[in-house]
């Protein structure tokens, strides 16, 4: 028998009290949980399998990608090729581009986790829309990451972290190299500097050790401290950063990989500028090895071709989608003999897919978005109107409901309605609407934005319908 869940709070605060553990003893919170477990168990699970969150981060290891070994069947020859243009290379420069969602980061840090296991230090920068307007951001927040990654390293690798230790307490005058290194931890706060002293605070409460003091010379404070002041002059940046990495290679790393991701997450008029930055930085020299992801370049010029390779990442196969949307159901299925299709019909996973177009974000979305709708309901299996309910909020039926027909929005649902589909610049929708050819893509954007209608290439054509889980209730209100 299915138990409901009350619905007090908003959807965002469900998702809390369904999945986050209980930090401090509450009855009533205790009971809540009790009713979350019970509601969960008649889905046949112990929790959500399908979270949205990005594959395989930083603490990728032998276990886990043998538990989704699936996730890279189909990526094994790229990830071969981007390691052999790093193991073959003194400086492989290679922008990784797709749609959103398409998987490109998870393979980012699978290729990471390949070069470190293959003697590489590497380490992920995540751009930032400061950072994209800005290079003295850019440059900082850079030495910032390459700072947290020597903390992690450190974790990962004792005889790198005796090394640092050995650097910090040194008797005797430090060497450039030496003192780059220390620059990059104290540019990610993981060491002080007070006063001639140079204390290992948050390197030590992140790597278990004890809070390691030593003392510096005014000279070594002062080239320290001038990777965090306003005004870091590139000179200064590239030096830190050619020291870092020469003492990362004497140390005997064969290189070092640099990843800068979510470049594809800002806006468009910012890629062909961070491509700048980073040539201007990188190029001159054969520091590093780079990794870039961007959106997709698909029929668009590529930037900067003669100093960077292009890989495309496609949405994985769909066999291997529903393998590896099997894999996480059962990582948290009671019932471990039970597929997935004993919770949701193939016709149901056949419409996300589709919808998706493939791409593994939002297929967790709206999987997620369906275990929570029906454990609201009480609900033992997701059927068709499960996952309809979860492609219509209160906010978009208002919308739809409160479009006059004089609105050019409620004319073109119109007119989608009656020919299923339309593209930019369609001139019968145009005369259908009443609105310039040159206005109709804005509003097919905010149609789209508003996930009233989806969109999906035809050769160089991008055709917009309405999203097929939405349809009927469109229909019910737009004649």
């Amino acid at each position: 028998m299915s138990v409901p869940l009350v619905v007090m709070y908003g959807q965002a605060q469900q998702l809390t009290t369904f999945f986050s553990p209980t930090v401090h003893y509450c009855p009533e919170r205790t009971m809540m949980d009790k009713r979350t477990t019970a509601v969960l168990a008649s889905l046949n699970l112990t929790g959500n399998p399908f979270e949205d969150f990005e594959l395989f981060e930083e603490t990728l290891d032998e276990e886990t990608i043998e538990t989704h070994k699936t996730w890279f069947k189909d990526r094994a020859e790229i990830a071969q090729k981007l390691f052999l243009g790093i193991a073959s290379s003194s400086s492989y420069k290679v922008v990784l581009h797709g749609d959103l969602g398409a998987g490109k980061s998870s393979l980012l840090n699978r290729i990471l986790y390949d070069a470190r296991k293959g003697g590489y230090f590497a380490t992920k920068y995540r751009m930032s829309s400061s950072s994209a307007e800005n290079m003295e951001i850019f440059e900082k927040e850079l030495l910032k990451a390459f700072g947290e990654e020597i903390t992690r390293e450190a974790l990962r690798n004792k005889s790198f972290r005796d090394v640092l230790k050995s650097i910090v307490k040194s008797d005797t005058k430090r060497d450039l190299k030496q003192l780059s290194l220390i620059a990059m931890l104290y540019s990610s706060g993981q060491v002080t500097i007070k006063e001639g002293k140079v204390e290992t605070t948050g390197l030590s409460a992140t790597i278990g050790i004890p809070i390691l003091k030593a003392d510096v010379s005014g000279e070594e404070q002062e080239y320290i401290e001038i990777s965090r002041v306003e005004t870091l002059s590139h000179m200064v940046f590239a030096r830190l950063l050619r020291d870092g990495i020469g003492l990362l290679k004497e140390l005997g790393y064969k290189g070092v990989v640099i990843a800068i991701d979510e470049i594809d997450k800002l806006e468009e008029k910012f890629e062909t500028r961070i491509l700048t930055i980073v040539k201007d930085t990188f190029y001159p020299s054969a520091l590093c090895h780079l990794l870039l992801v961007m959106r997709t370049r698909d029929g668009r010029k590529m930037i900067h071709p003669d100093i960077f390779f292009y890989e495309p990442v496609h949405p994985l196969a769909k066999r291997y989608i529903y393998e590896f949307l099997e894999e996480l159901y059962s990582s948290k299925a009671i019932d471990k003999k039970k597929s997935l299709q004993s919770l949701m019909h193939r016709t149901i996973l056949d419409k996300i897919y589709e919808n998706s177009d493939g791409r593994i974000r939002p297929i967790l979305k709206d999987l997620s978005s369906c275990i929570i709708t029906a454990a609201m309901l009480g609900k033992t299996h997701i059927d068709d109107a499960i996952y309809k309910r979860t492609k219509v909020t209160d906010p978009l039926y208002a919308y739809v409901s409160a479009l006059r027909p004089t609105d050019h929005e409620y004319r073109i649902l119109s007119y989608l309605l009656q020919n299923e589909s339309t593209y930019v610049r369609d001139p019968k929708l145009s005369r259908y609407c009443g609105l310039a050819k040159s206005a109709l893509g804005s509003k097919l954007g905010d149609l789209s934005n508003r996930h009233l209608v989806i969109s999906q290439k035809e050769g160089r054509k991008l055709v917009f319908s309405i999203d097929p889980a939405i349809k009927s209730i469109v229909k019910s209100i737009v004649t």
